[in-house]
């Protein structure tokens, strides 16, 4: 009779599940989007705080381990228990529970791994270190490089040894995590979780405030804002007609996205998050919410204008310049760019 993969040693489990780094594929951040909507669906989201994406298959530079690393945090004074009965009810394996700390699997077979590997990590609220690390390996590409040597330096010398490899790297995140600790200040510990929705007519105004918050971040006088509302803020009629999408966060519109699709490609026209939001670590969640969308809509492409003070922030994602364009607000040169997916 065939064992349960809970019934086996750690040495069986270590030469069935061997350790194995692969270079980055795009298809990992679309295997995140997928199986993270499933969790919204069948968990009680009302009792979880967030679901992110972590680990190196989260970081788009480095070789990993093709396995999706989950974070899923519960919200303060929430009780795991419940939750942990779903997921084992829906193809997730508890391996492991140390105090607070749950750690699941799906995508482990008695023959190996099947296509899509997932490990989860259930968390209590505030137990978030990994989006700490995540960030700073994101933001810092040397860094990168350097944890990537790292593991691949230890890949064939603990290839059965998942324990041992782990506790070798343990001082290197312990090291970058606190760097981006200090970097990031309370970035995680306020930003909750939230979801996204297709924007309705109803949010014209709240869309209209949150693109006027953050384009005045930038110290734009109120002429130039006045001339900004007329020219092009958002209208009813763009997002009745256009894909527009919402990241709404404890009951109300946070940031938000638009585009105008032509063909294979489209026109970036509204990318813009809440003044209370910026800097949290926000622009990156939409910009990877944006581009799993247009790839499931077979868009290939992404075209966009944007100010010289947001430019860092786009070529931060991978945007690539292409020229300059005329302002339809105040007629000085801002800079074009591309996004090939």
């Amino acid at each position: 009779m065939e064992r349960k993969l809970t019934e086996l040693p750690l040495e069986e489990l270590w030469e069935l599940f061997p350790i194995f780094l692969t270079g980055h594929s795009e298809d990992w951040a679309g295997w995140f989007e997928e199986e993270a909507h499933c969790l919204e669906c069948m968990l009680p989201m009302d009792r979880i705080g967030r679901v992110e994406h972590v680990g190196s298959t989260s970081m788009e530079t480095i070789w990993a381990k093709p396995i999706i690393d989950i974070l899923v945090e519960m919200k303060p004074g929430e009780d795991m228990g419940g939750v942990r009965d779903i997921l084992e009810q829906n193809g997730y394996v508890c391996m492991s529970e140390t105090g607070s700390r749950l750690s699941f699997n799906k995508g482990y077979t008695p023959q190996g791994f099947a296509e899509r590997v997932y490990h989860l990590h259930l968390r209590q609220d505030g137990d978030h270190d990994e989006l700490y690390f995540r960030d700073y390996m994101r933001d810092y590409p040397d860094a990168a490089k350097e944890y990537e040597t790292l593991k691949l330096g230890l890949w064939k010398q603990y290839e059965h040894d998942r324990d041992a490899y782990t506790d070798s790297k343990a001082g290197f995140v312990r090291k970058y995590t606190q760097k981006a600790k200090s970097l990031y200040g309370d970035r995680y510990e306020k930003a909750g979780s939230g979801q996204w929705r297709r924007a309705s007519a109803g949010d014209t105004g709240c869309l209209r405030r949150i693109a006027r918050e953050s384009e005045a971040h930038w110290g734009f006088d109120e002429a130039f804002m006045d001339t900004f509302d007329r020219k092009f803020n958002i209208t009813q009629e763009f997002i009745e007609g256009h894909p527009v999408f919402v990241f709404q966060k404890d009951g109300e519109p946070a940031a938000f996205w638009g585009v105008i699709p032509e063909g294979d490609r489209c026109v970036l026209e509204y990318f813009y998050i809440a003044e209370a939001y910026l800097g949290k670590g926000y622009g990156r969640r939409m910009w990877e919410h944006l581009t799993f969308w247009c790839r499931n809509h077979g868009i290939r492409r992404i075209h966009f204008v944007t100010s010289w003070e947001a430019a860092g922030f786009y070529e931060k994602m991978g945007a690539q310049r292409d020229g300059e364009a005329v302002s339809v607000i105040d007629g000085r040169k801002i800079p074009c760019f591309r996004c090939c997916l």
